[in-house]
């Protein structure tokens, strides 16, 4: 006997894109007010688990529907959600939210092989693409990041015990001189994602000795937690926040001392970047540069570089996290994505309409409509009228698409924050 309990019907929106669509309730302005207010039974979500595959599969691999209340709106997509609830206060009907998003992918990755196939644009391109056994690329990939490793810092051990890399005793003689601020994608170590650390040694003199002090890191992507002779000062998750740590009394000594961070990069870019002003510590209300020579070493490799990533060929989540989707009825979707796709926000025209058209096609649903985010007022490489801006090239690829039918864009330019890509 199969019992199914709670069964609503109602509209059903595809919720999908990259981290501003993967973006929690939790973290959002003012998450403690909407949480406690979600009693909204009739509002459900099931999010997608995060799978590549080279071969459309017909089931994902887990996660279960969810009602919306306080207890479990926090892990809702939160576009979604205020998309939903919006939906039910006008409506008064039931509205399902299949969550289905992963953060960093580029749009080609959510489209299938058929529809490369039929693009003038991309039919090449999935010609010349080899059979995929994700095993074994996994393999190349992983042998080929060690290898740059090693080539760069002269050896690699990934089960190294790294305990005392904090310590101000350990001898980090052997290790790659790096300039700080700046990604370690700028300085040689492209592709690699994981955990490494810095170190530095700065010299206190008897009047900083045995004060507190401040210390400032400028950004770090992704996560650290940061050391003074071995003792912990501060940590933050936050690819895009300033570390201001406090160093308390008694931490610093007369003569030498080091800084250790430990560097957490999830993807994307990774390391200590920023405006080299904001890197530095302050003893005795004076303070001290850190910007220029640190010490750097790679601790270990992150499991997308040791196995094939959404990003590193097209379908992998179409085939995934999209096609076990199809037929389920739907009312429609929504999409928050683009910044992955802004160093060839051009081409972004094709790509685009290529995706929302194959969606369509394969849902045998007509046109259902289409809702897209267009990309926020968020300072990308300092895009201006002067310098040029991808970030608005990829605004204008997204305008175009509305030539598609039954598609929206909700514009967000005038709204948001320039310094924050989730706004």
């Amino acid at each position: 006997t199969i019992t199914l309990s709670n069964v609503l019907v109602g509209v059903v929106w595809i919720c999908s894109g990259q981290s501003n669509m993967e973006w929690q309730v939790r973290n959002t302005t003012n998450a403690e007010v909407a949480i406690a207010a979600a009693d909204y039974p009739m509002i459900h979500h099931i999010e997608i688990k995060k799978n590549v595959s080279s071969v459309p599969l017909n089931d994902i691999t887990g996660g279960e529907w969810q009602v919306c209340s306080p207890q479990t709106v926090g892990g809702f997509t939160a576009v979604g959600f205020f998309f939903a609830r919006e939906l039910y206060n006008e409506l008064k009907i039931p509205v399902g939210l299949i969550h289905t998003s992963w953060g960093g992918t580029h749009s080609e990755t959510w489209t299938s092989h058929e529809a490369f196939e039929n693009s003038d644009e991309f039919k090449n391109m999935i010609a010349g693409m080899p059979a995929l056994n994700l095993d074994s690329l996994g393999k190349v990939k992983y042998a080929t990041m060690r290898s740059k490793i090693e080539k760069w810092q002269g050896s690699f051990d990934q089960l190294t015990n790294t305990a005392d890399w904090k310590n101000s005793s350990y001898n980090d003689a052997l290790w790659q001189h790096v300039k700080l601020p700046g990604l370690w994608e700028q300085q040689g170590l492209d592709g690699f994602d994981g955990t490494a650390w810095y170190r530095k040694t700065i010299i206190v003199d008897a009047a900083g000795a045995g004060k507190a002090a401040t210390l400032q890191l400028a950004m770090i992507d992704d996560n650290d937690i940061t050391y003074i002779n071995g003792i912990q000062v501060g940590s933050t998750n936050s690819w895009n926040s300033k570390r201001n740590y406090n160093i308390p009394a008694g931490v610093l000594k007369e003569g030498r001392n080091v800084i250790a961070i430990r560097v957490e990069d999830t993807g994307g870019g990774g390391g200590l970047y920023g405006d080299a002003e904001d890197l530095k510590i302050t003893m005795d209300n004076k303070p001290q540069p850190l910007a220029g020579d640190w010490l750097f070493r790679v601790e270990s490799v992150a499991t997308n570089n040791v196995s094939v990533g959404p990003n590193d060929y097209p379908t992998l989540l179409y085939n995934a996290m999209l096609h076990p989707l199809i037929p389920y009825a739907i009312e429609g979707a929504i999409w928050y994505q683009g910044e992955s796709n802004a160093g060839r926000a051009y081409q972004y025209r094709k790509a685009f309409p290529l995706m929302i058209t194959d969606w369509r096609q394969q849902w045998k649903q007509g046109d259902f409509p289409f809702y897209f985010v267009q990309l926020a007022s968020f300072n990308s490489a300092n895009g201006n009228s002067n310098n040029g801006s991808s970030w608005a090239e990829l605004r204008e690829a997204q305008t175009m698409t509305l030539a598609l039918p039954n598609t929206g864009m909700a514009v967000t330019t005038d709204i948001g924050e320039s310094n924050d890509i989730h706004p």
